[in-house]
């Protein structure tokens, strides 16, 4: 395959990335803007959070350097954003920033504040695979994560729901899986033969299709439908050559964060609540699409202008961004 052999690994993650970071936005445009939560944003929130989060644990290094060093690292590209955007929007609403790390939601920069939780999560599990796990055999890695999120579901019924806002606890229910899968995919070198294997795309495909069909209801059903559509569109991007679009969406990809921390800012002077209305009412799904993706795709080119705009200065871009220019 051409792709694959133009260093694949960064193309098509960074094409996910930039799908995964287009369907945020839709997603917040059709909510925020459109005051709606129809079909098409249904099925974004389906999956494009768990997809996020395991693209995350994808593109995460094997900690090989101090864990110290490492910790503080990432606060910077990940702390320093939360805290200045997140300040800056608890100002737009007249907030402090506790009143923001108190919110569940974090005022929308949760994802931030989870992810660097998780961070110090995979660096206590690195440190426990090293001890138990010396040969590094998958099985081990799994039945020890496993264990640890079977006493992370129990913690959930002894907490206040104080506690759960602050340290979002039910997010590391729902994406922790998510990260710690795209960690060991990383470390075990397993992201091609996910992706390129015809039988597990085969399955996901007619799982989803059952599933569908028959509206079968189980438990953990959500993370198996989140889990199908990902293997799904992650061999997609393995596989199909790159185009125009593949190429706009992988740069798209390289800009996440810019896009994400700010375009909280443009949504509040976009209003297309009627038209959104009348597209749902009358069920044209496909109007009410291509406009959701215009106007997302709007708002990235414009968050990018944004980012660039503050990598030229090397001081902004470490205030505002958490790295160097």
């Amino acid at each position: 395959m051409e792709k694959i052999n133009k260093n694949p690994r960064l193309l098509y993650i960074d094409q996910l990335k930039g799908f995964a970071i287009l369907l945020v936005v839709i997603g917040h445009v059709s909510l925020f803007c459109g005051g709606s939560d129809g079909v098409i944003y249904d099925c974004i929130c389906l999956f494009h959070m768990p997809l996020f989060f395991l693209l995350s644990g994808l593109v995460t290094r094997q900690i090989e350097e101090n864990k110290v060093s490492y910790l503080l690292k990432k606060m910077r590209v990940i702390l320093i954003p939360f805290v200045v955007w997140g300040g800056l929007m608890a100002m737009f609403k007249n907030e402090t920033l506790f009143e923001l790390l108190a919110d569940f939601m974090k005022g929308g920069y949760w994802f931030l504040w989870v992810l660097f939780e998780f961070y110090i999560f995979h660096i206590i599990c690195d440190g426990l695979s090293k001890i138990i796990n010396k040969k590094s055999i998958l099985l081990i890695d799994l039945g020890m994560l496993l264990l640890l999120y079977i006493m992370l579901k129990i913690g959930y019924h002894f907490i206040t729901e104080y506690q759960n806002n602050v340290v979002g606890y039910l997010h590391w229910i729902c994406y922790l899986p998510y990260f710690m899968g795209g960690v060991l995919i990383k470390k075990y070198d397993l992201v091609e033969r996910i992706l390129s294997s015809g039988l597990l795309y085969t399955i996901a495909f007619f799982t989803l299709l059952v599933i569908t069909i028959f509206d079968i209801h189980f438990a953990n059903i959500g993370f198996v439908i989140a889990s199908s559509i990902i293997i799904i569109i992650g061999g997609f991007f393995c596989q199909v050559p790159s185009n125009l679009i593949t190429d706009r969406l992988a740069f798209i990809g390289r800009h996440t964060l810019g896009i994400y921390v700010i375009h909280y800012f443009l949504l509040p002077y976009i209003y297309i609540v009627p038209i959104l209305k009348l597209l749902i009412g009358t069920c044209n799904y496909i109007v009410e699409a291509v406009l959701l993706v215009f106007i997302s795709i709007v708002i990235c080119i414009l968050c990018i202008l944004a980012e660039q705009f503050l990598q030229c200065n090397k001081y902004l871009s470490v205030i505002f961004l958490g790295r160097n220019k």
